[in-house]
């Protein structure tokens, strides 16, 4: 491998030759190989499309004159839509408040834009600093990355919320007239239907899904222009006034300047609390998917066959998907619980732990959206009911007893209840034999309408 030699105010080093990257960024290569994981795609883009709308704004101030700015604008143009990511590799897991991710950027903007000015990598003709950071700071444009990348990744799990949503509706409606056991503390105790336990499931997501959009309403404020800590340092004010105006055209997205840039700079409680709603999100699914995994034990429901289930036992099959699910979702509630303690961690005017904090916030959405969307194809899709076997086992049942309350009594349905539970009787025969009940009434107690009714009506003249 062939490589130049690059100097900062800590000496010299090495760097590949045809790496758009440069010497800050060999420097947290070597001192920040923690994990070896990557920031998403997206945030790449939103890092770079905060680059562009600074660059912009400093270009129509003329503080950056063409050719530079030309180069500039055009390499930035291309990173905010994807190019060149593969350079794009600091740690997430690094020292610095995010500042090595922000000169890698930096790099590989001034490396891009050299590029097309005939220079080689290296030759910073367009200058890391001086020019693709030009009236920035890592404290202003990481954080305000950090902003545009959530939103942009919490739409994709609003939409994935709604596909999930529409399914679970869909299912409520075709299991409306499905009888079944409803069991509170994993015991049998009153009738329902399977389509009243899916309602629960289709309620919880809806709420999850404006839980999503109220998230992102806690993130369209950004500290772009504050620069160190938010007091504008080294930015002219035209630039302070403009950069966010620019972003917002950049992105589409309905961003606004914090009224308090110090606050905004020093403080992260606004992604704390949008990670902690987006955490429900995680709570729902983990229920929805243990639910489907208890009901498919039950026999109540039949899961799709998905991976062979054993090595070594023959024609077992596993609700994999539901088990990733619950897994992924684990994995949501602690990395937020992990985010809340470094965001608490910052100090005076900045926070040093943002990094992190954000990768985690990013990978959280991305399993979220994920998932969502792994459960609704593999899992829902093809979901099928056994309907005779939950009406046999509801009228088998003493639990199914409940139904003779309103009608005939706590008394005779206790009677009825122990008749069956001492002979093994359903409740049609119970009722025969004990003369409580003809089978037309029963049935007629069977009935989903009657099962879901919001209590009884009382008869004519009764309170």
């Amino acid at each position: 491998m062939t490589t130049r030699i690059e100097h900062d105010a800590l000496g010299e080093l090495e760097v590949p030759s045809d790496a758009l990257y440069g010497i800050h960024t060999v420097r947290a290569l070597s001192h920040f190989p923690v994990t070896r994981s990557a920031y998403p795609h997206a945030f790449y883009r939103a890092l770079a499309t905060v680059k562009l709308a600074c660059a912009q704004t400093s270009a129509e101030l003329k503080y950056l004159h063409d050719p530079v700015a030309g180069a500039l604008l055009d390499a930035l143009r291309e990173m905010a839509d994807g190019a060149h990511a593969e350079w794009f590799v600091v740690d997430p897991h690094s020292g610095g408040a995010g500042t090595s991710v922000n000169m890698n950027i930096n790099e590989i903007a001034a490396n891009a834009a050299g590029l097309k000015l005939g220079h080689a990598p290296g030759n910073y003709a367009v200058d890391p600093l001086a020019h693709a950071n030009l009236h920035q700071s890592t404290n202003d444009v990481f954080p305000t990355a950090v902003h545009v990348c959530a939103l942009w990744m919490l739409e994709d799990l609003e939409e994935s919320l709604n596909r999930l949503l529409l399914t679970l509706q869909e299912l409520e409606r075709r299991f409306a007239g499905v009888v079944k056991l409803g069991r509170t503390q994993l015991t049998p105790a009153v009738p329902t239907t399977l389509g009243r336990s899916f309602s629960t499931y289709s309620e919880a997501i809806s709420r999850d899904r404006w839980r999503v959009f109220k998230a992102r309403e806690r993130l369209r404020t950004v500290n772009l222009g504050g620069t160190a800590i938010g007091t504008g340092l080294a930015a002219p004010r035209p630039f302070i006034l403009q950069v966010v105006t620019k972003l917002r055209q950049a992105t589409r997205l309905p961003l606004a300047r914090a009224e308090n840039l110090v606050d905004a700079t020093a403080n992260h409680d606004l992604l704390a609390e949008a990670f902690a709603i987006v955490k429900i999100v995680a709570v729902n699914l983990e229920k929805l998917a243990h639910d489907l995994r208890l009901m498919h034990l039950l026999g109540e429901i039949r899961l799709p066959a998905v991976q062979v289930g054993s090595s070594i036992m023959p024609g077992k099959f596993n609700p994999v998907i539901c088990e990733t699910v619950e897994m992924a979702a684990v994995r949501v509630q602690g990395d937020e619980a992990t985010a809340a303690r470094l965001f608490a961690r910052g100090e005076l005017e900045l926070n040093a732990f943002l990094p992190l904090a954000s990768y985690l916030f990013f990978h959280s959405l991305t399993l979220l959206s994920q998932t969502s969307d792994l459960l609704r194809e593999h899992a829902l899709t093809g979901l099928e009911a056994d309907t005779g076997r939950m009406r046999r086992e509801l009228v088998a049942h003493p639990a199914a007893a409940t139904l003779l309350l309103a009608t005939f009594g706590h008394e005779t349905a206790e009677r009825v209840a122990m008749e069956m539970r001492s002979t093994g009787k359903d409740l049609v025969d119970a009722c025969l034999d004990l003369d409580v009940a003809d089978g037309d009434q029963i049935e007629d107690l069977l009935r989903p309408e009657r099962i879901l009714s919001l209590g009884f009506t009382p008869p004519q003249g009764e309170p």
